[in-house]
């Protein structure tokens, strides 16, 4: 399977992350002596699965070392472009529509037995999309002190996850609609607001499921799609301020120890 890694993305003033704005990039940001995204890289490498990687935003002067052939593909200009972009290339190098794995460059704690657990599920057999959320109760398990956002449904508290299952086909028809939600990936409350008040509402009441809910999205998306809750808090643990890049960096030191 062909994966796609999202590297690119320049340090702007207004980034929480600013002052380490001298790496260019966050994925470039050093987290116990190797880049950010070398330690997404490394994971997806040791994944049984993965046996092809494209990286967006960033070019061979990076240093990254790779064990699996690895394609450079310029940054665009918003997360969802680099997604299109990054689907046509895949599509282009196999000849084919297939489901390709879709990882963040700044979850510097995923490992390979999470990458192969999400494959292993089977779910990219019957799906166009599967999202992988992370339930509250495996978050705050593993990092206590994250202080993430979660969207509450009546069956689940969950925050988003960075590591996902698409099909290069899904993207090449996405519309305007998908574009926004792409943009507001932060905002889940905004997102919701996209895809339906109604749905949005039940939401605020707790009277409606994860599944319920996905289901409803999927319908209004017109695709088949599955949100996952996962056992990895890790898949979801992205740097965002310089806490999440200090706890990381701890959590990390402490796994390696």
């Amino acid at each position: 399977m062909k994966s796609i890694l999202l590297a690119g993305g320049a340090i702007t003033p207004n980034d929480p992350l600013f002052d380490y704005r001298q790496y260019g990039t966050k994925g470039l940001i050093p987290i116990n002596g190797k880049p950010m995204v070398q330690w997404v890289l490394d994971a997806l490498c040791q994944s049984r699965a993965v046996d092809e990687i494209f990286i967006m935003g960033l070019d061979q002067s990076a240093g990254l070392v790779s064990s699996r052939p690895l394609v450079f593909l310029p940054g665009q200009e918003s997360l969802f472009e680099n997604i299109r972009y990054g689907t046509a290339a895949v599509h282009q190098a196999s000849g084919k529509d297939e489901t390709i794995i879709l990882a963040s460059g700044d979850i510097p704690s995923l490992n390979p037995v999470m990458v192969d657990w999400l494959v292993g599920q089977g779910l990219h057999m019957d799906y166009d999309l599967v999202y992988s959320v992370v339930p509250r109760s495996v978050m705050e398990g593993t990092f206590p002190g994250s202080n993430r956002s979660y969207i509450k449904f009546k069956d689940i508290d969950i925050c988003g996850g960075d590591i996902n299952l698409i099909s290069t086909r899904l993207m090449q028809q996405a519309t305007g609609l998908w574009e926004q939600l792409a943009e507001s990936r932060k905002s889940a409350m905004k997102q919701l607001s996209m895809v339906g008040f109604d749905t949005l509402l039940l939401m605020l009441f707790k009277v409606i499921t994860l599944d319920q809910a996905a289901e409803r999205i999927c319908r209004k998306l017109k695709i088949r799609g599955k949100a996952l809750p996962v056992p990895y808090a890790e898949m979801g643990m992205d740097v965002d301020k310089p806490h999440q890049l200090e706890l990381i960096t701890q959590f990390m030191a402490g796994r390696a120890g």
